[in-house]
């Protein structure tokens, strides 16, 4: 009788975090869709502000109302960004270090200095 329990206590356990799992998935794909349906207005009225007004105003206008939209995602891009040009520097690096220790390639070795 106890092991009854235990193994219906057990399932219903997981059937709770399966439906966390699925109602955490689904606040995030909307949450997202709440962001992009956001951006895609911006852009809408950016576009809108563009044909109505003339273009001396329109950098300041955009400039004073858009400025969020586009230093938010350049700050949250950076930090990928800069990890994938320093991993392509390093690994470029360490392929000219091995091609300079074990002269592997066709080409002659070159010596790596700094300065």
């Amino acid at each position: 009788m106890a092991m009854i329990d235990v193994d219906a206590r057990h399932h219903a356990a997981l059937e709770r975090q399966a439906a966390e799992r699925k109602q955490e998935e689904d606040e995030r794909v909307t949450a997202w869709a709440f962001i992009w349906t956001q951006f895609a207005f911006k852009m809408a009225s950016v576009a809108v502000l563009l044909y109505w007004i003339g273009p001396g105003e329109f950098a300041y206008i955009v400039g004073a109302t858009t400025w969020p939209w586009l230093v938010i995602p350049g700050i949250a891009l950076a930090g990928p960004i800069g990890y994938r040009l320093r991993l392509r520097r390093m690994r470029k690096r360490r392929e000219e270090l091995r091609r300079a220790e074990f002269h592997v390639g066709d080409q002659p070795p070159r010596i790596v200095t700094k300065g």
